[in-house]
């Protein structure tokens, strides 16, 4: 959780929490734009109506490297999973 949600708060938490270089993945929000000038490479996935492009491969190997469904995905495997041992 961040207090404000700008580019100057992604900026700064991006580069204190990964290393110089670093791919980061995300949807097309125009706040990420800057993150090229921290020196962390970016990757987008479109989701507006017009494309609907929820996953991308980038070098033609048949695996999705462009896509920023990885926390999403694993929270609703974490709730499948825990499930069972609720209440």
């Amino acid at each position: 959780m961040v207090e404000r949600p700008d580019q100057e708060t992604l900026a700064a938490f991006v580069t204190d929490h990964t290393a110089g270089g670093a791919a980061i993945y995300t949807d097309e929000w125009s706040g990420y734009a800057r993150l090229a000038t921290a020196g962390r490479g970016r990757a987008t996935a479109a989701h507006s109506p017009k494309t609907r492009e929820w996953a991308r491969d980038d070098d033609g190997n048949g695996v999705r490297e462009t896509h920023d469904n990885t926390p999403e995905g694993l929270r609703a495997a974490l709730r499948t999973f825990l499930r069972p041992f609720a209440g």
